[in-house]
């Protein structure tokens, strides 16, 4: 019972079976959808009341409609109770209440005498609409507990997040009030942070911040919620020197696949294949989702620049002036941290969303490479490869007239323009997460709801859906299509997976941490090599790994 919808707000729906009781002049019941009494509340005092209101709360929640036994022991409803010839009731009403579509319970009326039955039978209308609005009531307090249910799932699931990050955050009220911080963010100052305040604010990029006295040269990014009229921001944080520390990329060690049999697959490899032999600037387009670094990575990977490091810069995340520096080496502090160039030596430097890269850079960057190319004692060997979300004329004219001719494109199409791959690349996101046991029937039925969708978040959101469809079956034990619908229908999406959640309780946050992080050592091994995977699988450091396996005993 407790539960159930209704259950859930029992203190609320007692408030509401004493309000109507007093304005009908009634007993009233509340029951959920089994039939268990939510609330009840009698108004005039009769011995040995036989309850048998069970049989008209069925019909009405069955035929969802306004149930009436005004002749009881008489009517219909009533012959298969086996306490009908002992009934004191004069007339009984039952009213359904539904929510989301599916009916949850019913709200009874009892008359116990001539007199309550001639006033609801005289003021029928009155007291049907005074049970409409107390049903309102009901769906409108279910719709803010749901509602707060869902904040703190995501908050919790937010925390779980952060916890398994390498970045420090700070999350504040509107008014500076500081709500929470962690480890790493104390850390920079020595001490429990009681304020901050941001100094330096760019281009979606946080460059400095102040807590309590202390000023720091960060990169970061901040995140806005409000509830209930209340304001919350959260700033997610990486000291400058400990960011440019962490912009080296372990090389790949095992051949990134690439999964498709279409035509155009088919043309995106070779096309790969190809550029993998030269040591040309290559410039991928693609939309958001579609594959790009993945290309760039297996272009790599057949090049003979395999074991080099694969260095990458998004300018859509980077201010104009922390990119420069990102770029080329910045001094901080009296030292000196070597950039993106530098690190790449014998391996990549991949730009992403060139579209954002401030004009100055942009023409330093190309009057560099150009510089590069005519200098035989230069000491910088990498190679560029950069990209853009968009497929724009505009873009390429601009690199083309500041110098940047001789590069050569690469389009990685869409998930629509590859539809045939699906199937393949669901099979693949299932045995990536260990999960190979949907049979020839329900993989079908999935695909099928699949090829309705037009994927603008293309590989990466099949990715996305695969691991909600996984946690559904995990939940419920099988196989839900309604639920398959919902996570491609937009909006619907957050709900459907909500909904996986309804009437369990949340596991604890270190709980979450120790599965998560067991799951990825079992797939990899506990072996330096593997635990170096299962982190970068993870999105953590390894150092955060390694504290993370000595405080759950892993």
């Amino acid at each position: 019972m407790a539960n159930s919808p209704l259950g859930l707000i029992k203190n609320n729906i007692e408030e509401y079976a004493e309000l109507l009781s007093f304005i009908i002049k009634a007993d009233i019941e509340i029951v959920d959808e089994g039939l268990n009494i939510i609330a009840k509340h009698s108004i005039i005092d009769v011995q040995d009341k036989r309850s048998c209101s069970s049989i008209i709360h069925t019909y009405a929640m069955k035929e969802d409609t306004l149930a009436i036994i005004d002749n009881p022991r008489k009517n219909p409803l009533c012959q298969s109770c086996a306490e009908r010839n002992r009934c004191l009731k004069k007339m009984e009403l039952s009213y359904p209440v539904s929510y989301d579509g599916k009916i949850i319970g019913a709200i009874g009326i009892v008359c116990y005498n001539l007199t309550q039955k001639e006033a609801i039978i005289r003021d029928l209308e009155l007291f049907t609409a005074f049970i409409k609005k107390i049903d309102l009531l009901i769906l409108k307090d279910l719709n803010h507990y749901n509602n707060f249910k869902t904040y703190r799932i995501k908050a919790e699931l937010l925390n779980s997040a952060l916890s398994l990050s390498n970045k420090a955050y700070v999350t504040y009220s509107k008014d500076g009030n500081i709500i929470d911080f962690n480890q790493k963010a104390s850390g920079y100052i020595g001490g429990d942070i009681s304020n901050i305040e941001i100094l330096s604010y760019e281009n979606n990029t946080v460059r400095k911040i102040k807590l309590n006295a202390h000023e720091l040269d960060v990169i970061g990014t901040i995140a806005h919620a409000s509830y209930d009229e209340e304001n919350w921001e959260l700033v997610l944080f990486s000291e400058t020197e400990d960011y440019i520390k962490n912009m080296e990329f372990i090389p790949e060690t095992v051949e990134p696949c690439f999964i498709g049999s279409s035509e155009a697959a088919k043309k995106l490899i070779s096309k790969i294949t190809a550029l993998s032999k030269t040591n040309s600037i290559v410039f991928i387009e693609g939309e958001k989702g579609s594959g790009k670094e993945h290309a760039a990575r297996l272009i790599q990977w057949k090049s003979e620049r395999q074991k080099g490091n694969f260095i990458k810069i998004d300018c859509k995340k980077c201010g104009s002036e922390s990119i420069e520096g990102d770029i080329f080496g910045r001094e901080h502090n009296g030292n000196y941290f070597p950039g993106a160039i530098e690190k790449a030596h014998k391996g990549i430097l991949y730009i992403e969303n060139l579209e954002y890269m401030p004009f100055y850079i942009l023409k330093k960057l190309i009057s560099y490479m150009n510089s590069k190319k005519l200098s035989i004692e230069s000491k910088q060997d990498f190679r560029l490869m950069i990209s853009s979300e968009l497929k724009s004329k505009e873009l390429k004219e601009a690199i083309e007239d500041l110098g940047l001719k001789n590069y050569m494109p690469v389009y990685v199409p869409s998930l629509n323009e590859r539809i045939e791959d699906i199937k393949e690349l669901f099979t693949y996101f299932l045995e990536k997460q260990g999960h190979i046991s949907i049979n020839d029937q329900d993989m079908g039925s999935i695909v099928d709801i699949f090829m309705t969708y037009s994927w603008p978040g293309n590989i990466k959101e099949l990715e996305f859906v695969t691991q909600m469809i996984l946690l559904g079956i995990e939940k419920n034990s099988n196989i839900d299509y309604s639920y398959i619908r919902a996570l491609i229908s937009g909006p619907e999406r957050s709900k459907a997976a909500y909904n996986i959640f309804q009437g369990e309780d949340i596991p604890a946050i270190d709980e979450l941490e120790s599965v998560l992080i067991k799951k990825a050592l079992d797939k990899h091994g506990l072996t330096t090599e593997g635990k170096k995977k299962a982190a970068k699988e993870l999105g953590i450091g390894i150092a955060t790994l390694y504290r993370k396996i000595k405080e759950f005993e892993l």
